[in-house]
C-alpha cells in the first residue's frame, strides 16, 4: 500500500528533519519520504500497515488524532 499526502504547519518549516521526527512515529520513520515546501510537508509511505488506512494514518502521524491538518491519499497494489 502507499500513502502520500500533506501536512501542514502553522509557521514555515526551517528544519525539515527535525519537524518530520516530531510528525511521524518513530517506529515507520524510515520507511517515509518526504520533502518541505514552506509551511507543507509532502510524504509518501510505502509498505504494509497490517490495519485499516485510516488507523494506520492515525498511528504513522499520532498529532492527526489531536486536530493537526494532513491531507492523505491511498493506492494498493496487487
Amino acid at each position: 500500500m502507499t500513502i502520500s499526502g500533506k501536512v501542514y504547519a502553522l509557521d514555515p518549516i526551517f528544519s525539515p528533519l527535525a519537524y518530520a521526527k516530531k510528525v511521524f512515529n518513530e517506529v515507520y520513520f524510515n520507511q517515509v519520504q518526504f520533502t518541505i515546501d514552506g509551511k507543507c510537508l509532502e510524504f509518501t509511505f510505502t509498505g504494509e500497515c497490517g490495519m485499516s488506512p485510516e488507523l494506520f494514518v492515525e498511528t504513522l502521524i499520532p498529532s492527526s488524532k489531536e486536530g493537526r491538518k494532513v491531507e492523505v491519499n491511498f493506492s494498493y497494489k496487487n
